[in-house]
């Protein structure tokens, strides 16, 4: 998925043709016009830069900026109890990853009982 206000092309290139062979747009903008327009300028064409530039640029009047207000009620919450559990992991993977590249021995031995 794109990020905000991005418009993200997909092209399936038919290597024996040199034609796109499918395509897919995507986009968080309510309305999905220029999907449909700039698929139709590439699908079963020979793909080159010139043939993509000339796409979007012909379609963009379609591109609106979509605001992002309606979404501002959502948030994240992480648990103090996440939090914590989460260093302690991340602290021992640190530890074990410094004792595997500075004493390789001492982590094969433990590898071979395991």
């Amino acid at each position: 998925m794109p990020n905000k206000n991005e418009f993200v092309v997909f092209i399936g290139y038919d290597s024996v043709t040199h034609k796109a062979s499918w395509c897919q747009s995507t986009s968080w903008m309510d309305n999905t016009t220029i999907h449909g327009q700039v698929s139709d300028c590439i699908l079963q064409k020979e793909i080159n830069t010139d043939l993509l530039m000339d796409a979007i640029n012909k379609n963009m009047k379609y591109w609106h900026r979509k605001s992002f207000k309606d979404f501002e009620y959502l948030d994240v919450e992480c648990r103090p109890w996440a939090v914590i559990a989460g260093c302690i992991v991340m602290l021992l993977s640190a530890l074990g990853a410094v004792l595997a590249i500075f004493n390789p021995q001492w982590f094969e031995s433990r590898r071979n009982r395991w």
